[in-house]
């Protein structure tokens, strides 16, 4: 028993640990007992930083912060698909080898933690609902629960970006299992593969601009794009990264060029908004919302290369990427519990100037007393951004208190494993001279017997 529960307290301890870092850490650290070592991909940290950004600026503000850049790279054109980009550029080959551990650390690090705080967030916005706070329509039930957060990803209001995290979990473990099955080759073609993968994304791509992806659909059109993006910053790591030598005019020259004529073709982007499957197009093309995720991804891959150098070291940098799942997680939640308090405030002790009373959408924003909602936006995105970096610095603060206490348990478990197994072996003679002498009793009696 005592051995066992050694055995446990290091895989607990390993899982909690993979908990801290999140599911973004690999893109970010290298960690060998505990210790950070200098291998790290600073470009892939500022890229991170970059996304979780666009994806807090495009939940709380991306109305007030109209920018030109924002009308030729659309915010919701790209940010999702970038993230399962970056997922699959530290995609690891070997994981082939072990498939049932990869799933299974799969699922420790993705449903398992989403579960987690599905059950939390569901307490919370149940108990805000029925103190009058918030005015949700939510349903209690086992389905909304299990099965919804599967199917539309929007069942608690408070952690509806953690859709992502499923249709994460389902594109890598797909991935996995198809590689696998494919790796009757010694050596794949990754070529050969993104023809593949390409044609998955696509079709799940159709099944949105289709209006077939409903329900259970759903789930396998989101799962059927994103792999696409996973494969495609796969294949960038292992091919197209060391060619990627361009230089910055040409090739933002270049991407500006397709850009153009993405935006003359279509008459303003068509995107897939992948956590319910809508989609804003003109015609049903089902090559322009991947054409333009592309792009806008090749766009913020640059970028991330020039502030590298300048930002890569930065702690801030290293802190938010560190942070990408807790951000991605909790900012819904920061948003509405920051306007619950604006509206205790406004109930209770001062006037608020044009705060809705009635707010309904859990992506309200208060736009301030002044007219200026840029300004106040910056308010929900700051907010949005520090308090789950701060609670995620706080929870590995945690972790780190309670190794000391997790090393002595396992120090005392070896200890007492140690000493029952010497008890043991000094017990072994008496308790085999014990067996032989009752198998000489039994043949003294069965002599007798026979006399």
């Amino acid at each position: 028993m005592w051995e066992s529960l050694r055995k446990g307290l290091s895989l607990n301890s390993s899982g909690a640990a993979a908990w801290c870092r999140g599911p973004f850490a690999d893109c970010a650290w290298q960690r060998a007992k505990g210790q950070v070592m200098e291998k790290r991909n600073k470009q892939m940290d500022v890229l991170l930083c970059l996304g979780i950004i666009l994806v807090v600026l495009g939940h709380v503000g991306a109305d007030s912060w109209k920018t030109k850049l924002f009308n030729w790279f659309v915010i919701y054109s790209f940010h999702m698909p970038l993230f399962f980009f970056v997922s699959g550029y530290f995609y690891k080959p070997e994981r082939e080898n072990r498939l049932g551990h990869s799933i299974l650390r799969m699922i420790k690090k993705f449903v398992v933690p989403y579960y987690i705080w599905n059950l939390i967030y569901g307490a919370v916005v149940f108990a805000l609902k029925d103190a009058g706070l918030v005015r949700f329509n939510l349903d209690r039930s086992i389905r909304n629960f299990f099965v919804t957060p599967w199917t539309t990803g929007d069942q608690y209001q408070l952690n509806s970006p953690a859709w992502f995290l499923l249709t994460l979990f389902l594109a890598e473990a797909v991935y996995l299992l198809l590689r696998k099955l494919l790796s009757f080759r010694k050596k794949q073609n990754e070529y050969a593969l993104t023809v593949l993968f390409l044609g998955m994304g696509l079709a799940g791509g159709g099944m949105m601009v289709y209006g077939a992806a409903r329900d259970g659909m759903l789930v396998l059109a989101k799962m059927l794009y994103a792999i696409a993006f996973y494969h495609l910053g796969h294949l960038y790591k292992v091919k197209l990264e060391k060619i990627d030598r361009l230089g910055n005019g040409a090739y933002f020259g270049i991407l500006f060029i397709i850009q153009y004529f993405l935006m003359v073709k279509t008459d303003g982007f068509p995107y897939i908004s992948m956590w319910n499957g809508s989609i804003t197009t003109m015609g049903k093309n089902i090559v322009l919302p991947m054409a333009v995720a592309l792009t806008g991804i090749a766009f913020m891959l640059r970028v991330s290369r020039i502030l590298a150098p300048s930002l890569g070291d930065s702690a801030a940098v290293k802190r938010l990427s560190l942070s990408t799942k807790s951000i991605m997680l909790h900012h819904y939640a920061v948003i509405v519990f920051f306007n619950v308090a604006l509206s205790l405030i406004h109930k209770n002790i001062f006037s608020l100037p044009g705060f809705d009373e009635n707010w309904l959408s859990v992506l309200y924003k208060y736009p301030g007393p002044n007219g200026r909602p840029e300004l106040f936006c910056t308010v929900y995105i700051l907010l949005c951004l520090a308090v789950p970096v701060g609670g995620s610095m706080l929870f590995r603060k945690l972790c780190r208190l309670g190794e000391p206490v997790k090393l002595q348990i396992m120090k005392s478990a070896s200890a007492v494993s140690r000493h029952r197994g010497v008890s043991l072996r000094e017990d072994a003679p008496q308790m085999e001279g014990e067996e032989t002498h009752d198998i000489e009793s039994d043949r003294q009696a069965a002599v007798s017997r026979g006399k």
